[in-house]
């Protein structure tokens, strides 16, 4: 919880946005949700709640949007505790995607896959940022959005649609009417 509130104080102190989760819930600080007003037109617009109302700091996962120099100098002084990944939404901009070291999206579907007793193997993930990627090596049918990074599209069994076209909404209803995958 303490590296997490040092992450959100610097945010803070650096002018960007910070967004956390805990449980089914998003937060997020003030500057996030002036970067959304300022979006009122777009498609994509995540609910959040005032970062205040946080009630548990101990966070897996924080997300940094608009990073400057001193937030990034900042995490090289913690990188002994924290892994991060450099990132770019076409939709938002600039941001870090932070966890404690060694958390990533595969760690959390082979937890995941324990808890419910299957194979990671019989999953099928979707990804587009180099953020997916030890995700996507860990599944059994990685697929790459069409907005992905190469580096995503050269891992992928397959690609599909982008995000902006709906790709997953058109994917996934014909694998359920038994499209081969």
């Amino acid at each position: 919880g303490e590296t997490v509130l040092r992450l959100y104080a610097k945010a803070t102190a650096e002018n960007m946005g910070f967004i956390t989760h805990e449980g089914e819930h998003s937060y997020a600080n003030e500057q996030v949700f002036k970067i959304l007003a300022d979006k009122k037109n777009d498609a994509f617009q995540p609910q959040f709640l005032p970062v205040e109302k946080l009630s548990n700091w101990s966070t897996p996962a924080v997300i940094a949007w608009g990073y400057t120099p001193g937030f990034v100098e900042f995490l090289k002084t913690h990188s002994h505790d924290l892994t991060y990944k450099m990132m770019v939404s076409r939709a938002h901009g600039p941001y870090i995607d932070i966890t404690p070291h060694g958390v990533t999206k595969a760690t959390g579907i082979q937890h995941y896959c324990e808890m419910i007793g299957i194979s990671p193997s019989e999953i099928i993930g979707f990804g587009d940022s180099e953020n997916d990627e030890e995700f996507l090596r860990t599944v059994g049918f990685p697929v790459a959005m069409g907005n992905a990074t190469d580096t995503i599209k050269a891992l992928a069994s397959r690609v599909i649609g982008s995000c902006d076209t709906d790709g997953l909404g058109i994917y996934l209803p014909q694998i359920l009417a038994g499209a081969e995958l």
